[in-house]
């Protein structure tokens, strides 16, 4: 993996923990946390579907930040 890629994975996890721990406030995770399981497989979905457009059309740049959004 790229170091590009790394670094999103690493600052992903570490904004997750900050969440979990409450240090840190992330109103996209409480607006769906809030909104219910629907709406969250919604949002798998639909980030799993950019992820595979962006493969077909070989954006390599494009799969590594979706995929982040895809893991969220």
């Amino acid at each position: 993996m790229s170091d590009e890629g790394s670094d999103r994975f690493a600052r992903l996890a570490f904004a997750i923990a900050e969440v979990r721990a409450g240090t840190r406030v992330s109103p996209r995770s409480a607006k769906l946390l809030s909104a219910g399981l629907p709406k969250m497989a919604q949002k798998v979905v639909e980030e799993a579907t950019e992820v595979a457009l962006d493969a077909v059309l070989l954006r390599r740049t494009a799969v590594i930040n979706e995929s982040v959004d895809l893991f969220y």
